[in-house]
């Protein structure tokens, strides 16, 4: 329903692209299809985009800046979550995946256990 409702603005590819990346978030698909930089799930898509592209010392430079924003942290830990989980759907899943979906899946939780910001992004950017 939430695809027919944007097939009369967007083409088939980006939706169902849309649709991937925002798990059935309207909201977040309709940011993402109307390239909605300030929504801040896409802007934490943006950024889970570029530290998986990131080498480890460019990741860990990001880490002193991601452990003082606690909310944009757990938005970029959920959208590498999504983004594994979308990879890992595919034939050919690499191991990369499952290292990223496992490594983001413990950093959340620690993060949400109230654990040390800096510690946590560390160990996750070591990870990656």
């Amino acid at each position: 329903a939430l695809q027919d409702y944007f097939a009369t603005q967007y083409n088939t590819a980006a939706i169902k692209r849309a649709a991937l990346m925002a798990a059935g978030l309207p909201g977040l698909m309709s940011a993402l299809l109307a390239s909605d930089t300030s929504h801040p799930l896409v802007q934490a898509a943006a950024n889970a985009r570029s530290i998986i592209q990131q080498s480890t010392f460019e990741r860990l430079c990001m880490v002193e800046q991601l452990a003082k924003q606690p909310q944009q942290c757990l938005d970029i830990l959920q959208m590498l979550q999504q983004m594994a989980h979308i990879a890992l759907q595919t034939p050919n899943a690499s191991k990369k995946w499952q290292r990223v979906m496992q490594s983001a899946y413990e950093a959340t939780g620690s993060l949400l256990g109230k654990a040390q910001p800096k510690l946590v992004l560390t160990k996750l950017m070591l990870e990656l």
